[in-house]
């Protein structure tokens, strides 16, 4: 199975809380040019799990058009700044095909947990992660974009 972790586009600044952040053009741009990276990859998207905050549900949302038009982004609280690595893969259990979009530093560390691999997640990044279950460090990091 695969799971695909994104970190949101980029948001603007100019809100009074970090929480009500909207994505930016640039943030548009950038989930878009990883839907289409996704669709060269080949990789089946079966499910969209994104936090509840704007910029994430909007990232979630382009992406989703661009890869799976007839999925919608599921909102998971549990994706939420703040999240925790081992309830977001119990969450996930065996849903093959499903990106997940959420903040840093979660997204580096979720990498981390699942294949204990090191990465950067800029705005954007998309890291794509093979396993057969997601247990602690029994993953692979199969792609990075944009690395």
């Amino acid at each position: 199975m695969y799971l695909l972790i994104m970190r949101h586009g980029d948001a603007l600044e100019n809100s009074s809380s970090d929480f009500e952040r909207l994505l930016s053009p640039l943030g548009a741009d950038q989930a878009a040019k990883a839907g289409e990276v996704i669709n060269q990859y080949g990789v089946d998207i079966q499910h969209v799990f994104c936090s509840p905050l704007p910029r994430a549900k909007s990232t979630a949302e382009i992406v989703a058009t661009t890869v799976c038009p007839h999925i919608s982004a599921t909102v998971w609280q549990e994706l939420a700044p703040g999240a925790a690595c081992e309830v977001v893969a119990s969450k996930l259990g065996a849903e093959g095909g499903a990106l997940i979009v959420t903040h840093q530093p979660f997204a580096s560390r979720m990498v981390f947990y699942l294949t204990g691999e090191e990465v950067g997640m800029s705005t954007g990044t998309v890291a794509c992660i093979q396993a057969e279950s997601l247990e602690q460090l029994q993953c692979e990091l199969k792609w990075l974009v944009p690395e």
